[in-house]
């Protein structure tokens, strides 16, 4: 099942300049993860305009393995925050 994001209430943000997106827990994290599908031709990576090797983060973080999951985005994207903030996906 796709998780929400948990975000700051629209009331409380309008008050100050804190992240509206609190991310994910760990838990919520795995769990999106496993809803990937392995595809063969994973379009994913040709639509990240970073080419970010995103079946391969996402094995990884299921395998628990969350500092090499973010280093595999850092191979080809050195600003990992910035971009998780403006992805849609």
């Amino acid at each position: 099942m796709r998780q929400q994001m948990p975000k700051q209430d629209p009331e409380i943000r309008r008050t100050n300049f804190d992240e509206v997106a609190h991310g994910f827990t760990a838990e919520q994290a795995l769990a999106e993860a496993k809803r990937c599908l392995n595809c063969k031709k994973p379009l994913c990576v040709q639509g990240c305009p970073v080419e970010i090797e995103i079946p391969q983060f996402i094995t990884l973080l299921i395998e628990g393995k969350p500092d090499e999951a973010l280093a595999k985005i850092k191979e080809k994207n050195s600003l990992p925050a910035i971009c998780g903030r403006v992805c849609p996906q």
